[in-house]
């Protein structure tokens, strides 16, 4: 038995492992890696021993989980119960996981090729994952693996022809240090906290992506370039003709609190534009956003004074859930600091949203700040980010590539250079410069219907006289556009950002549509970080926002500041006693009345299973008896150590443990091979003799016990 269960654990529980971690964020998201490992695990094992116990043995299985749960449950009050059992209803959604993994393995006794097909799975979704960026946990990599190499092992040795055992548990058990070593060795396998660069792999993955987009949509009838661009969202760069296309929902966003008039979510950012379309040259991720986020904090950190971070920046939870949008990008808040995948379709980020009503934020804007390591390991701890991974040193380092791929040299005509040094006059910092810009696109005309570009257009230069002087309308991606080519011609790093913006004023929740598809620039505040503008024509006001501050809010009387409590009339019965002085109350019947209730069950149990058992004997012929009496003996025997080999008849078994035990008290082995073999009638006093043989048979196995 011991082998068997061995091998099917061995098959359950990576599969029950990598199946729950893959489940988890939908079923357990709060709870840790490491407890829900545990609880699976239990779980699995749980399993094969009531597949593998004898039913005497699952019986008190059972008795004893019951009893565990009743305990567990009486222990709290009684107001707190049902908040104890829904707290932990997590703990049976993985019993259910790891059941269904359990039917699973059971078919894939039947179907050998099974197994093979759910480690490809498990491989094939792993690759999924890296090339999307989606992060997976050690655990189920290593998981995962696991169940591939064992279920490997184990096909191989069952299409293999072997000479002396055949056994196939007993050749997987047996390997089984070898696979263990393995799964250690990977686990051991420190993550590397820098991505790995790949490079030309990349690129060619980029360019297949662009393909199949392209196909999917020559194929429905969908054409992205063209006089006819369809509203969505695209992660190529190129634009111009009139935009069509229905409504349909793409994303249904959760925000722990509100994110202000206007939300936006990035979903590309390009840098480099030839005067027909943008092109992208560095991949933007969250570890580039992280580094933004940590700069505008820091900066945050150093001018918030006395006052609370909440005054100046808080930060909020938002759940996004995919539901018609086609492709595999995530869509992230300005300043996202981490983020969290349930599935391919599910994810949460962590962002700040600034208070730009402020003094303190108004002053950065228009002044910029000066980076100091101070303030950046204050950002550290403020945003509970680690600063082995995001360390000063590659923050500068991260701040010069910007300046490289976000400046790159712009040129613009003698008349465009003319027209906008008179609209930037009087404007000495770089913010004031970015608002004047932005209110002079505003002045422009908005439409959907803008025609096709001039293909004569082979420069930002070209573009920026085009828009200026002849055509002055557009949509969203004009605008944001000119926006990025007129700052980096007054020496501001800025880029071009496509993805969803969405007007949501005080709302928590919000459904994204396609038509919600939006581009907008963002522009680099020296010190401060990159800031949303919003040039674009009937968009004003979604950007800027804030909130009333503590102080504010204080001078105001808000009903949200408690009252400070006074001494006056103070109850001593009400006064606050340190826990370590508290007497402490032992609620004695919340343990021993579960235990008593568990014992009592397990009891009933075994001693309804010894009547039942007995009823059936007695409902037995006499052949029947001696039969079962003769069986009962030999799992005695067999629990002993002194069990029946296969190859052994029962006539050599007997000589065999005669050397042990009395030959009288081996009788009945005369009489089990009568009963199995020989035709003959069973007299009475055979009948008796093996009735009283167990009894015999025990203080004998007893005795040669003491004796050896």
């Amino acid at each position: 038995m011991m082998v068997a269960a061995f091998y099917d654990l061995l098959l359950l529980l990576p599969l029950a492992e990598a199946i729950s971690l893959i489940l988890r964020p939908i079923f357990g998201g709060d709870k840790g890696n490491a407890l829900w490992l545990i609880v699976t695990a239990l779980a699995a094992v749980y399993l094969i021993l009531v597949k593998h116990l004898k039913p005497r043995g699952r019986l008190i299985l059972f008795s004893l989980s019951a009893t565990l749960l009743i305990s567990c449950t009486l222990y709290h009050p009684k107001e707190e119960r049902l908040d104890f059992l829904k707290g932990n209803l997590w703990i049976a959604e993985i019993a259910g996981i790891v059941l269904l993994c359990f039917f699973i393995g059971l078919l894939s006794e039947r179907y050998k090729y099974l197994r093979l097909i759910l480690s490809a799975a498990g491989l094939i979704m792993l690759f999924i994952c890296l090339i999307n960026g989606i992060e997976v946990s050690k655990a189920l990599v290593i998981s995962v693996f696991g169940y591939g190499i064992i279920s490997f092992a184990d096909f191989r040795q069952r299409c293999s022809k072997k000479d002396g055992d055949s056994s196939k548990d007993k050749h997987l058990v047996f390997i089984s240090p070898f696979i263990l070593a393995v799964i250690i060795a990977l686990s051991l396998i420190k993550v590397p906290t820098e991505p790995y660069d790949w490079g030309f792999v990349y690129k060619i993955a980029e360019v297949a992506k662009n393909g199949y987009a392209i196909l999917a949509d020559a194929l429905s009838g969908i054409r992205w370039e063209g006089s006819s661009p369809v509203i969505g969202f695209s992660d190529r760069g190129t634009f111009g003709g009139n935009l069509t296309g229905g409504s349909y929902i793409v994303m249904d966003i959760t925000n722990s609190m509100s994110p202000g008039p206007g939300l936006y979510l990035k979903g590309m950012v390009f840098d480099s534009f030839d005067g027909q379309s943008w092109e992208s040259s560095v991949k933007e991720d969250l570890r580039t956003q992280i580094f933004d986020t940590l700069e505008t904090m820091a900066a945050v950190m150093d001018v918030k004074g006395d006052g609370p971070v909440s005054d100046l920046a808080k930060r909020i939870e938002e759940t996004t859930v995919s539901k018609g949008l086609n492709t595999s990008r995530s869509f992230y808040p300005p300043k996202s600091i981490s983020e969290k995948r349930y599935s391919g379709r599910s994810y949460k980020t962590e962002y700040y949203r600034l208070n730009l009503s402020t003094p303190e934020i108004h002053d950065l804007l228009y002044n910029g700040h000066t980076p100091t390591p101070e303030g950046w390991n204050s950002a550290l701890d403020e945003c509970g980010v680690k600063g082995t991974e995001f360390p000063f040193e590659n923050y500068l380092s991260y701040r010069e590539k910007l300046f490289e791929t976000c400046l790159p040299p712009t040129e613009i005509s003698g008349r465009a250079r003319d027209y906008m040094d008179k609209v930037l006059e009087g404007a000495e910092t770089d913010y004031e410069k970015l608002l004047r810009i932005e209110e002079l696109l505003r002045s422009f005309d908005y439409t959907d219907s803008p025609g096709e570009l001039p293909k004569n257009l082979s420069s930002p230069s070209d573009y920026i006289d085009y828009l200026l002087f002849e055509k002055r309308e557009g949509y969203c991606s004009y605008f944001a556009t000119a926006f990025v080519i007129l700052s980096r011609a007054y020496g501001i790093p800025s880029s071009y950002v496509q993805g969803y913006r969405r007007d949501i004023k005080d709302s928590f929740h919000v459904e994204i549509s396609n038509t919600d598809a939006h581009a907008w620039p963002e522009s680099y505040i020296d010190g401060v970080g990159w800031m949303i503008f919003e040039p674009t024509p009937g968009y004003a006001g979604s950007v800027a926002s804030g909130w009333k501050t503590q102080e504010e809010m204080m001078a105001e009387g808000s009903p949200y500041i408690p009252d400070i409590p006074t001494d006056e009339g103070e109850d001593e019965t009400n006064l606050n006693i340190p826990e370590d002085k508290a007497p402490r109350v032992f609620h004695w019947h919340r343990i021993v009345l579960p235990l008593a209730i568990g014992l009592s069950f397990t009891l009933f149990l075994l001693i309804l299973d010894a009547l039942l058992k007995r009823r059936r004997y007695r409902k037995l012929d006499e052949k029947g008896r001696v039969l079962w009496c003769c069986r009962r003996n030999m799992q005695l025997l067999k629990r002993k150590g002194f069990g029946r080999e296969t190859h052994e008849t029962l006539s050599e078994y007997r000589k065999r443990l005669s050397s042990h035990i009395n030959e009288k008290d081996l009788a009945f082995l005369t009489l089990y091979e009568k009963i199995l073999y020989s035709d003959k009638e069973l007299t009475g006093d055979e009948a008796l003799t093996a009735e009283s043989s167990f009894k015999e048979l025990k203080k004998a196995l007893k005795s040669a016990r003491k004796a050896g």
